[in-house]
């Protein structure tokens, strides 16, 4: 085995969304666009990114926890990332089969788009409904 060739850079992170006890895992890249669909456990995200056994801990992991907002619209998840402080460092918005490709900064934003998002589908949904009759 030739050691002279250089280990891949890692250039992403995982995204442990957690379900209660259980999760899934997201992957984040360098430029912070999130992949549209989840991983079952990490080693399905190594071995899709291609990264060898030996860097798999050099990964990092950010955790974020399902929360449940009254305001959030049917069909879509949501999970923060919180400082010990009670401070929230980030949301990932997910709906249906798809997680959105970034993080958003606040609760109220995420909220903010999901109650838009549902908005949206809703007028499509109706002038599809209208143009068929």
């Amino acid at each position: 085995m030739d050691h002279s060739e250089a280990s891949p850079e890692i250039n992403y992170k995982l995204l442990r969304l957690a379900r209660g006890k259980r999760y899934v895992i997201a992957v984040q890249d360098q430029s912070g666009e999130i992949e549209p669909h989840p991983y079952w456990e990490e080693t399905q995200a190594f071995f899709a990114r291609g990264t060898p056994i030996e860097q798999w801990e050099q990964v990092a992991t950010e955790v974020f926890t399902q929360v449940f907002p009254d305001a959030l619209p049917s069909g879509f998840s949501v999970f923060v990332r919180m400082e010990r402080r009670n401070i929230c460092l980030g949301v990932v918005l997910w709906r249906g089969a798809v997680i959105y490709p970034f993080i958003f900064p606040t609760l109220e934003d995420a909220l903010s788009a999901a109650t838009q998002d549902e908005w949206i589908l809703e007028a499509h949904a109706k002038t599809e409904l209208d143009l068929a009759c």
